[in-house]
């Protein structure tokens, strides 16, 4: 595909065919990474999942002071060898519970991740669509993934594209 947008556009410039008439074909750019990196609803996903992130690393730090605790005691020569090895059972099950919560939190907190940038994706393609329709555009190129080497500014529609896809959000109500 990458080969056949580099022929397609070495073919213009070898043609003599202008940015200009590029556009009266329909064509547009778009950084998608900019869009998706400052829209207001990746703002707001990763404000939530950062607030996911400090509940769960709170129970974690919890738990590891606990067992810091559990590890002093085990370590005072104060009791007795029935007592420490009573302690250092319950040192080691709440060590592998605490290592199963924080690798179940990460899954947790990845899917939950993938789950929001999917939803913002999802949006930001279709505003791209519904946009691309009106305004009688063909092919839109994302500029991050390669083949698109120079482009005029006035085939840009980043700027539009993160507008539209805010206002949408805004009024879809988050």
């Amino acid at each position: 595909m990458k080969r056949i947008v580099v022929v397609f556009l070495i073919s213009l410039a070898v043609l003599g065919v202008s940015v200009v008439a590029a556009d009266a074909a329909g064509f547009a750019v778009i950084n998608m990474k900019k869009v998706f990196t400052t829209c207001q609803a990746s703002k707001e996903a990763q404000a939530e999942l950062n607030k996911v992130i400090r509940v769960k690393k709170t129970i974690i730090d919890k738990k590891r002071s606990e067992l810091n605790a559990l590890l002093k005691e085990i370590n005072s020569k104060k009791i007795s060898k029935k007592e420490k090895k009573a302690k250092e059972k319950i040192y080691r099950q709440k060590l592998a519970a605490l290592r199963a919560y924080a690798a179940k939190a990460q899954r947790d907190v990845i899917s939950q991740e993938r789950k929001m940038s999917s939803r913002i994706l999802k949006g930001i393609i279709d505003t791209v669509k519904s946009y691309a329709k009106r305004h009688h555009i063909n092919i839109v190129f994302d500029v991050n993934r390669g083949g698109v080497i120079y482009w005029n500014d006035s085939l840009d529609i980043t700027d539009t594209i993160l507008k539209m896809y805010n206002e949408r959000y805004k009024k879809a109500g988050k």
